[in-house]
């Protein structure tokens, strides 16, 4: 046994943990913090599901902008392509996967969960594949829009609709948890891929990515819903109370009609195209601050590890508040973080930008996939959300496009960023009304 502590050190440790758990140290303490618990009671309990969820996040990375963006310079001299060229072709397959995915993420609402899940993950390994052999310009076309997709679309799709219906009382942590995978792709593989880039090639390592998903995450997709109840998803929690019969019954056609989606939409997609275009931009705002690129390269650290944490914190605030009541707000960060840029020019500023970014895009994340299933049900969680997805990947096409333009017409980056902030504060104003009052209405026969 530790010697008792004196009076003053018997008062706090009091006030924190038992006397048993002074003795086990401050670990048994952290495993006392009721959040911590539930995660851990949570993963005990559906650990197969929850490890899918972040192996889907994870794997999605192979499709996402910051991993496209390393292959970047060396594409435009392979392919002989200038940067307006590259970003066209980039902006035009993204927005050809945004228009393709509603269509085939509503597959999840009928198919098995396994059958769907590997049939994305071949696409995956496929267009990692077409890459390491592509030739000319229009074949990147094609296989950019593969890994759009199927990574960036679809296998962030399949998680978050998985974990929204599998979960009830607990979505917002089950959300929270499955969503891991993404802070975790952004911290290990840029160091990775430009790491074996320089070593091996471009294309060995597109290849590798290839073996990465058949060896990895297909046999551990296979092995994590071999059990049949976890590849069809109930339509309601075990212990959730049945849900209104127009509620119950929501479809994409019916949201579409509905004017809530529409007063909710402008801050759907004020984070992905605001994150997006000050990322693909982050060379001209280096430029226009006085600011290295290593400093903008440490800076994205921050990113990740403020997307770690939000994505763990705000799932329990979730399960309490309700994603209705939060979804005005998610933006808010990533305004005061392009607000900060706007007046400070200490390059240490770049941290704290980046870190609210990240913030951002980790709680919305969640919290939007949330908020279809709290308004809408989820019977047909999967077209609606894949509704949701299509419209925000059509943001992260948007962006790039437009705020080039305006820098190539010789607008300050100021401009950009106070712009971004007014569109974000206005977004964030239309959406109270829904998000703040009222309840939610059947649907309209």
């Amino acid at each position: 046994m530790l010697a008792a502590p004196d009076a003053s050190t018997s008062e706090i440790t009091e006030s924190v943990c038992a006397t048993d758990q002074w003795d086990r140290g401050v670990g048994a303490c952290f495993l006392k913090v009721p959040v911590i618990r539930d995660y851990l009671s949570m993963l005990r309990q559906e650990r197969r599901i929850l490890a899918f969820g972040v192996s889907m996040t994870f794997f999605s990375c192979f499709g996402q902008t910051f991993f496209i963006s390393l292959f970047v310079p060396t594409w435009e001299v392979e392919f002989s392509l200038g940067s307006g060229m590259f970003g066209s072709i980039y902006s035009l397959a993204t927005l050809c996967s945004a228009a393709v995915l509603p269509m085939v993420g509503r597959l999840i609402d009928t198919c098995d969960l396994r059958r769907f899940s590997l049939g994305v993950a071949a696409a995956l390994a496929a267009g990692c594949a077409g890459l390491s052999v592509a030739v000319q310009a229009w074949q990147l076309l094609v296989l950019l829009f593969v890994l759009r997709l199927s990574g960036q679309g679809l296998c962030g799709h399949i998680a978050k609709t998985t974990m929204a219906r599998r979960f009830e009382s607990d979505r917002g942590k089950a959300l929270s948890m499955s969503a891991l995978g993404y802070p975790v792709g952004e911290a290990l593989f840029p160091a990775i891929a430009v790491t074996l880039i320089a070593v091996l090639g471009w294309r060995p390592f597109c290849m590798l990515n290839v073996g990465m998903v058949l060896l990895v995450l297909m046999p551990l997709v296979g092995w994590l819903l071999a059990p049949n109840q976890l590849r069809q998803a109930p339509v309601r929690g075990v212990n959730s109370p049945a849900l209104d019969p127009g509620e119950k019954e929501w479809t994409r056609a019916h949201v579409l009609r509905d004017w809530r989606f529409y007063s909710l939409l402008p801050g759907l997609l004020m984070i992905p195209f605001g994150v997006t275009g000050l990322i693909i931009h982050q060379v001209r705002l280096a430029e226009f601050k006085g600011w290295s690129m290593v400093t903008m390269a440490y800076a994205f650290v921050g990113f990740a590890i403020a997307r770690f944490v939000c994505s763990l914190a705000i799932g329990p605030v979730i399960d309490r508040w309700g994603a209705r009541r939060l979804f005005p707000f998610v933006s808010l960060p990533m305004a005061a973080g392009i607000g900060m840029l706007m007046v400070f020019e200490s390059p240490w500023i770049a941290l704290p930008y980046l870190s609210l970014m990240g913030a951002s895009a980790a709680i919305a994340g969640t919290v939007v996939t949330a908020l279809w299933a709290e308004l809408y049900g989820i019977r047909h969680l999967g077209a609606i959300k894949s509704l949701g997805s299509s419209l925000a990947v059509f943001g992260t096409a948007l962006s790039p496009a437009m705020f080039g333009w305006i820098l190539d017409e010789g607008v300050s980056f100021q401009w950009i960023l106070g712009g971004t902030i007014g569109g974000t504060i206005l977004a964030a104003a239309i959406s109270m009304p829904v998000c703040l009052k009222g309840t939610r209405s059947g649907v309209r026969r």
